[in-house]
């Protein structure tokens, strides 16, 4: 189950007809929208890992990630995609390097939730589109 500073992602069907998918269930097996839902899914255990090469005091939390993993796994298979350790290291890749073309927004977004403790998606998302200007 989710704890405090996380949050439950889930498949949106305006998003996915917004990315020109069919807006159904079967977008879950899409394997263009698995890629996209996975990445999200590794994001948060990859920010920690990229935050603690960058500051030795913090260390990344892995059963934190569990729900996430657990959620990545149960997508591969409605994707029809190999559970093999290939498909989930191209994807914890594309996380790493999203993140990575992105930290400076990653480090806004952090100090803000650091300062407020608490925050509604909504204001995360104005946080988010703020700091890309």
């Amino acid at each position: 189950m989710y704890d405090a500073g996380e949050v439950f992602i889930s498949l949106s069907k305006s998003k996915c007809v917004a990315g020109l998918k069919s807006g159904t269930a079967e977008d879950r097996k899409d394997r263009e929208v698995f890629f996209d839902l996975a990445a999200i899914l590794c994001a948060g255990l990859v920010s920690e890992q990229l935050a603690s090469q960058r500051n030795g005091n913090l260390s990344p939390n892995s059963k934190c990630a569990i729900p996430d993993q657990k959620l990545a796994r149960q997508q591969l298979g409605e994707a029809n995609l190999s559970k093999k350790l290939e498909v989930h290291e191209k994807v914890e890749k594309a996380a790493r390097d999203l993140l990575q073309l992105k930290w400076q927004e990653v480090e806004h977004l952090a100090e803000f939730l650091f300062e407020v403790t608490s925050a509604q998606p909504d204001e995360i998302l104005n946080v988010i589109e703020g700091s890309k200007h």
